[in-house]
C-alpha cells in the first residue's frame, strides 16, 4: 500500500505547487494589482480575474489536494515507524476516516 501513497504524493505535489502560488499572487493582485501585473508579465491585471482566481473553484480543488497529499503523506510516516502489521492498518484506516470527514467538510464548506 505504501507504493500507492508515494505515487499519490508524487502526483499531487506538482499541482499543489502551481495552485499555492496562483493562490498567492491572486491574493496579492488583489491589493497590489500593478505588481502582479508586472510580475506575471500582464497575464494578472484584472481585479476581477484576481477575485475569481483567489475566491473560486481554485481553492476547493487545492483544498482536496492537500488534503490527499496530507493522507498520503501520514500514512508514509506511519509505514515508517509502524512496523506491527495490525497496527499500521488499524492507524492507516484512522487517517482515512479523519480525511474522508475532512474532505466532506470542506466540500459542504464550498458548496454552500
Amino acid at each position: 500500500m505504501r507504493k500507492v501513497y508515494v505515487i499519490i504524493l508524487d502526483l499531487t505535489s506538482f499541482p499543489l505547487l502551481i495552485g499555492a502560488y496562483l493562490i498567492l499572487l491572486s491574493g496579492y493582485c488583489l491589493t497590489k494589482t500593478n505588481i502582479v501585473k508586472q510580475l506575471t508579465l500582464g497575464l494578472l491585471e484584472d481585479v476581477k480575474v484576481c477575485s475569481i482566481l483567489h475566491l473560486e473553484e481554485l481553492q476547493v480543488i487545492i483544498a482536496v489536494l492537500a488534503l490527499i497529499h496530507t493522507i498520503a503523506g501520514t500514512n508514509v510516516m506511519l509505514s515508517k515507524f509502524i512496523k506491527n502489521r495490525l497496527l499500521l492498518d488499524f492507524s492507516e484506516t484512522i487517517v482515512l476516516i479523519i480525511g474522508l470527514v475532512l474532505m466532506m467538510q470542506i466540500v459542504l464548506i464550498f458548496m454552500l
